[in-house]
């Protein structure tokens, strides 16, 4: 109904709500999570908002005592956005311009509003250099948040776990032997 593509999170869809109703020229305040400016799962919602004039994008940090993620905001305008636009991003006592076309170039459109126009340029250069990645070469996990690692995890090999490796155990030539313990395939 809200056109949010895959994403059924609240967010996307108070969001994509929000904006189907805003008049033009109207102006759109939203505190979200994190997740929302980088994660794969709202990459149709963040498509919809760069058609729309990004005025401005904040990170709060935790400002939210018992929360584990930051609160983010994004500030909003309801017309038609121009590549030359300039976004204000406000990170770490930080304030510096991104041009919104640097925004949409990024793989999945991730808001990487924590690095400036010469970071971001490094990192768009990066990715125009031929390259490999591990997508479809590696089995992959966001990591491990059972509540109870007794019961989940193994110090011993056991049928039906498999090793968790960090990003230490991550060098040039290979993987070193998983220094963590082993997880429990559910």
């Amino acid at each position: 109904m809200y056109s949010c593509g895959n994403s059924l999170d609240t967010t996307s869809l108070f969001l994509a709500a929000s904006l189907s109703v805003l008049k033009v020229n109207g102006l759109l305040g939203f505190l979200i999570q994190e997740a929302f400016f980088n994660i794969t799962t709202f990459e149709d919602i963040r498509k919809r908002v760069l058609a729309k004039k990004i005025l401005r994008l904040v990170d709060y940090d935790k400002a939210f005592k018992g929360l584990v993620t930051k609160a983010q905001a994004i500030v909003v305008e309801n017309n038609a956005s121009d590549p030359n636009d300039i976004v204000e991003c406000c990170s770490e006592n930080n304030v510096f311009n991104r041009t919104l076309d640097s925004f949409k170039e990024n793989p999945k459109h991730i808001f990487n509003f924590w690095t400036n126009e010469t970071e971001a340029k490094v990192i768009t250069q990066l990715y125009s250099i031929k390259h490999i990645t591990l997508k479809d070469r590696a089995n992959w996990a966001l990591g491990i948040v059972t509540g109870n690692n007794d019961r989940f995890c193994s110090n011993e090999p056991q049928s039906d776990y498999v090793p968790i490796y960090k990003g230490s155990d991550i060098t040039k030539s290979g993987l070193k032997a998983p220094r963590t313990k082993l997880t429990k395939i559910l």
